[in-house]
């Protein structure tokens, strides 16, 4: 709010701002690839995670187990990496100049994950949620009642009709219309 009056009164002496945010507000996964920092897109490094996501979780895995396929599937998973990270390869296993090393690779990828999660964390709700109608037809903003489980145990979390409310009570008297 302070952001905006003071933008405000700048722009009556003629400062013109063309930037729509400021550098702290346009959410840019910030990298350092071995020759210069790079401001990515979060969107486009998250699409290429999750085109390959299946391949590099078996990767990872496989990586960190004790076969003896463990060394060539944690180079394939630091191959992957630097492919969602247009990271240079080192030219041979020993000179990593203009490069990452392969922990610093595994740890970048890490790192974004971890960005990924506190952008979710901190991200506001929206504030064009659908109208819910409740079951008495009134809409409900949105919020749907969590499931309750069943008295049944069966570990099923659907809510079961309850057996008793459909049969009529003994002690609610029985209306007949006959003659």
């Amino acid at each position: 709010m302070l952001r905006r009056f003071l933008d405000w009164i700048r722009s009556w002496f003629g400062t013109s701002d063309t930037s729509i945010y400021d550098g702290a507000d346009k959410g840019i996964f910030v990298f350092f690839d071995g020759k210069e920092t790079v401001h990515a897109d979060p969107l486009v490094l998250y699409r290429r995670i999750m085109d390959v996501a299946p391949g590099l979780d078996a990767d990872i895995k496989g990586g960190r187990s004790a076969l003896k396929s463990a060394p060539a599937c944690h180079l394939s998973a630091v191959d992957t990496i630097r492919d969602i990270f247009n990271i240079d390869h080192p030219v041979n296993d020993f000179d990593c100049s203009g490069t990452l090393t392969e922990i610093q690779c595994m740890a970048l990828l890490d790192g974004f994950l971890k960005y990924c999660d506190s952008v979710k964390k901190n991200s506001p709700l929206t504030s064009t949620s659908a109208e819910v109608p409740s079951p008495s037809g009134e809409p409900s903003n949105g919020i749907i009642p969590p499931l309750t489980p069943s008295p049944s145990g069966s570990g099923s979390t659907v809510t079961e009709p309850n057996i008793n409310s459909l049969t009529p009570s003994l002690s609610e008297p029985v209306s007949s219309t006959a003659p």
